[in-house]
């Protein structure tokens, strides 16, 4: 993906030549990527700079930063609700808010996106699929999470009447 819009925001992506973000630039803001050479994230404008242990070469053993920009940027306060079982109900911070709906083995069932009052999507949680529905509540896309006995190891993706595109996921540990 290069570019989209949501409503009134827009997005756009650039991409090295081993397909790696490089620069993300959401409405004004432009956060740029720098990679080391095996693969790992060396520097991010808006986090700083990551540093990784030696026995553990992919796991980040902490970012140094904020940096300058992100110092600058106004503070968003955000509000969150806990059902009984201390998990969340709604998180709102004032415009963008996602209100959980949870069954009764405690597994979250639905996930309603609102946007300045307005829902905007929901999606259905059903054992390893997720639904996602529209705010008119037509089926937009789903995604099935496949696993094996070691763990998540991909996700197949389909978005409208578009064939489904599968997603590799490797994890280091």
């Amino acid at each position: 993906m290069t570019e989209r819009t949501d409503g009134s925001q827009s997005e756009s992506f650039e991409y090295d030549l081993l397909n790696r973000l490089t620069t993300a630039t959401i409405g004004q803001d432009e956060t740029e990527f720098a990679y080391l050479s095996n693969g790992n994230i060396d520097f991010t404008t808006l986090a700083g700079q990551y540093n990784y242990t030696t026995e553990q070469p992919h796991a980040v053993k902490d970012v140094e930063g904020p940096t300058q920009e992100m110092q600058q940027s106004s503070p968003i306060t955000t509000n969150t609700i806990f059902t009984a079982d201390n998990k969340d109900s709604v998180i709102d911070n004032g415009t963008y808010k996602k209100v959980f709906t949870y069954g009764p083995g405690g597994s979250r069932y639905r996930m309603d996106s609102w946007h300045n009052n307005a829902m905007e999507s929901s999606k259905i949680y059903v054992g390893n699929c997720e639904f996602l529905y529209n705010s008119e509540g037509a089926l937009t896309g789903s995604r099935t999470i496949i696993a094996a006995p070691t763990g998540v190891v991909a996700v197949s993706e389909v978005q409208g009447e578009n064939a489904g595109v599968l997603h590799y996921i490797h994890t280091d540990y």
